[in-house]
Order: C-alpha cells, then structure tokens, then sequence
C-alpha cells in the first residue's frame, strides 16, 4: 500500500513541476503538441491531458518527450521507481561512466539516427530516429555514482490504428571502454522482449564534443522471422536537416562494405551521370573486371538435380570457402571522417552534375 501511495505522491511532484515549467514558457497544450510534433515524437492531445491531470502515471517516453521539448534535465521527472539497478559489473579503472568524465560529457546531448530497415521484405527502406545520451544518478544503489543514460527511439514508418506513428522506443546505458578505445550503447525494449547492442569508435575530444559517428549495431530482424541481425549504425548531432544528396551519401555509407566495392556491368552505366567520358571510357575498358559467378543451395540443386538437399548444402558450405567474401566488417577512422565531411558539405563529387543537383548542402544556394 505504501509503495502505490509512495507513486501516487511521486506522481504528483512531476505533474506539479511539468505545470510549473509550462507556465513559466507561457505555452498551451496545443503549443505543447506542435513542439513535440516538430521534433519527431508521438503525443497527442488524449495522453497530454491525461498527465497534466494527474490521471496517468508517467512512462518513460512522454516524460523524455516533455523535457525535451521544454529544455529542462530528463531526471526531474524521472519516477524513482522507474529507476533500473545496475546489473553490469564495470571497473571504474577500465569503463568510463561518469558523464561528468571527459569521455563521455563530449557524448552527451540528443542525436538524430538513420540506418536500413533490417527487414529482409524492406530493401529500400531507411529509417530514422532519435538517441539521446543524459546524465542520471542511480538512487537506488549505495554510494552509486552517476552515469550516462540513453534513451533511443526509431519511427517504423507504420501507423497504428488511430494513424499515429509507430514508434520503438529503448532505453540503457552509454559506456566507454577506457583500454579498447571503444564505447558501448546497450539498449532494452521490454516490451518487444530486445536487447540491442552499439559500438562505436572513441576517442576523447578536449575542445569540442562529438558531432557524429558510424557504429555497428547487434541486434535482432524486424520482419515475420526473428533472428540475429548486424547492421552499420549512423549518428549525428541535432539539430541537422540533411538535404537529400547527403542523406544519399550516408545511406550509402551504411552499406556492408570492405576497401573494394563490387559492381554489376549495368550499375557502373549509372556513374556515366558523375563521371566525365574520358574517365569513364577509361574505367569501363579497364582490366579491372573479373567474373564472378552467383551461387547459393537453390542454383546448385538445380543445375545437378540428382543431388539431395543436405548433399547441395554441403557442397555450398564447400564452396564459401573459395569465395572472395570477408570474415568481419570494420568500421574504421576514415568512414566517421566520410559521414563528418559530408555533413559539413566537405565531400567533392566529380563529373558533369558536379555543382547543380549533386551539391551536398544546398542551404546556402537558397
């Protein structure tokens, strides 16, 4: 009885400081839902009334919503029983936590994300999120000092049954490996059952703080099958309107890629539009091109019907062996320095379109 009376107070502090805030602005409900509408959240006029009314308990989501859009620290409205107990065991001497830690202050602050749909169904399907990284002090840990939390949030891209947005939302912690050079996002989504993983390069910025960063992400498919799925990660700091040229750069950046990139015959008559003849004549009757030939169990059992399934997926297994493909995917110096170069409009593209339509940051054309 005491714990529900304990939320009910809690409750009540939280709405009484979200009405304080909203005062001092001078804003209305409607106001209220127009800034979150700008900056991508889903609230609408039912669920506001409801928390400023005090009939709701507050979840994670309105409450990152709200102080975001007000400007004030997620903590103050953060109930504290929604607060998780550690269960990572991190040495201090190795793990930086502390967002008043060099390291991870130059992290803190809210990110726009994008990265490929991992829907096998969704080829050409990108999406975009949030990621914020906050200060947070764990109350419910003796002596615990405070950490960076995290909270991400990614639009599906469907709608629900009322036609508002689809939204998955996570939170976790942001950590750096002090010995790796390497920070960690680990994210939870309970009520889809998901624990995502995200690593990113590090290094310790002094003067300035980070701005964007490739990572690689551990996670689980969207789609009818579930299963283990890696895909490359991108983040940049808000507020940032990407113009269509360099959202196009970036989503090609997110290609599972090594050094070398192969190209079908048909696909290169493409770069005729970004590369000058000469050049492209030269490419084209280079000796660059080699054969290759496309397999998989289904090819293989049809060009030798005789052979039993287990015996077509033996010889599959058999012949990964010659391939060409890598044994693991690097994300590297130069692929943070390709998505920073092409947010600063840094990136020089060649050949005829050079100039007009293929200018990376077109703001300061109009």
């Amino acid at each position: 009885m005491n714990g529900k009376k304990d939320r009910t107070e809690q409750n009540r502090r939280v709405v009484e400081i979200l009405k304080s805030h909203i005062a001092q602005k001078g804003l209305k409900q409607s106001d209220l839902l127009h800034m979150c509408e700008a900056k991508g959240y889903s609230l609408n006029q039912s669920e506001l009334s409801r928390i400023l009314s005090n009939s709701v308990s507050l979840g994670l989501y309105p409450v990152l919503a709200l102080a975001d859009v007000l400007e004030i620290d997620p903590a103050v409205f953060m109930p504290e029983e929604r607060r998780s107990s550690s269960i990572l065991d991190l040495s201090p001497e190795v793990f930086a936590v502390n967002p008043e830690d060099r390291a991870v202050k130059s992290y803190l602050g809210k990110y726009s994300t994008l990265f490929h749909s991992t829907d096998p169904q969704e080829r050409d399907k990108i999406l975009h999120g949030r990621l914020i990284l906050y200060p947070k002090h764990d109350t419910t840990e003796t002596m615990a000092e405070p950490y960076c939390a995290a909270y991400f949030s990614v639009d599906t891209g469907m709608k629900d049954l009322q036609g508002n947005p689809v939204l998955k939302k996570y939170q976790g912690r942001f950590i750096i490996s002090k010995h790796l050079d390497v920070a960690y996002c680990i994210l939870v989504n309970n009520e889809w059952g998901e624990l995502s993983f995200i690593e990113f390069r590090h290094r310790v910025f002094y003067l300035k703080n980070v701005e964007c960063r490739v990572g690689m992400a551990l996670t689980v498919s969207a789609g009818e099958k579930k299963v283990p799925t890696a895909h490359k990660f991108i983040i940049y700091r808000e507020p940032y309107e990407l113009t269509e040229a360099q959202e196009k750069l970036l989503v090609n950046e997110l290609k599972m890629t090594t050094g070398e990139i192969h190209l079908k015959a048909e696909e290169l008559e493409h770069a005729k539009d970004y590369l000058e003849e000469k050049t492209f004549n030269k490419l084209r009757k280079s000796r660059l091109e080699e054969s290759y030939y496309v397999l998989n169990e289904a090819i293989l059992k049809y060009l030798s019907p005789q052979m039993s399934r287990r015996e077509a997926r033996g010889l599959f297994e058999l012949l990964k062996g010659y391939s060409d493909e890598e044994y693991a995917m690097y994300v590297n110096e130069e692929e943070d320095a390709v998505v920073y170069s092409a947010l600063h409009n840094e990136v020089q593209l060649p050949g005829k379109k050079n100039g007009s339509d293929l200018v990376l940051d077109d703001r300061s054309h109009r």
